[in-house]
């Protein structure tokens, strides 16, 4: 596509898919890094670029959240939601992992979670660390609205949990899979608040049928992108 568009092919050079191969690539003292992936990768390239002072551009993990006001359209919510945790089977840098509603829809929205979201026979391997998320969630008072825990070694996504706890884990993890905690909160100003509770903050998405009071919102939350009533596909 590059060449397509007039890039002489001299000028470009695509490397195997190989972590040595970056690692040489960075050796060789580029003018500038650009880099996609986990907190944990980029903080092991510039590790490496910093005695060289190379500069980079680093979009590292997301824990992105959906901010549900009272007034929103719940049906777009939904459909959102849906796509967002389909699009590349749910692994997705920018897709929503947590939703924080307001308390006089949260019933109404999981209901409809449970009834978009129907039994599925796609699994994921259980790692420890998803394990361990899902042990704290369902510790916390979580329970499944779609998916399921399949012995201890699987679970079905994609996974949507209802009635966390603000004190959970997962929400300030960086868990690259088809999973999605709902949270109640009581109004906007706790809307907020959870969401910036975060390390990772790529994206906020606001869904409001008040356009006023949803730039409100997105003027307060710490994110690099936030879209209001639409997720992923605006900012990517």
């Amino acid at each position: 596509l590059i060449e397509r568009a007039g890039l002489d092919p001299r000028l470009l050079g695509i490397l195997p898919e190989a972590t040595e191969a970056a690692r040489m690539a960075i050796a060789a003292r580029p003018d500038k890094v650009l880099f996609t992936g986990s907190a944990t990768v980029g903080e092991r390239i510039l590790f490496q670029l910093a005695p060289h002072l190379i500069p980079a551009t680093m979009e590292l993990s997301g824990c992105d959240a959906v901010i549900v006001r009272a007034d929103a359209d719940l049906a777009l919510v939904v459909q959102a939601l849906k796509f967002s945790l389909a699009l590349n089977g749910g692994a997705t840098c920018m897709a929503p992992k947590r939703v924080f509603v307001a308390a006089a829809r949260a019933t109404e929205l999981e209901g409809r979670l449970a009834e978009a979201f129907r039994p599925t026979t796609a699994t994921l391997p259980l790692s420890p660390a998803l394990k361990a998320t899902f042990d704290d969630l369902l510790a916390h008072g979580a329970h499944f609205i779609a998916g399921s825990l399949v012995g201890d070694h699987t679970v079905r996504v994609p996974a949507v949990l209802g009635g966390v706890s603000p004190a959970a884990k997962f929400l300030r993890e960086d868990i690259f899979a088809p999973i999605l905690a709902v949270v109640t909160v009581a109004d906007d100003h706790e809307a907020v608040l959870r969401t910036n509770d975060c390390p990772f903050a790529l994206g906020v998405s606001v869904f409001s049928q008040d356009e006023t009071a949803a730039r409100d919102l997105a003027a307060r939350v710490a994110a690099g992108v936030v879209t209001i009533n639409d997720l992923l596909l605006p900012t990517a």
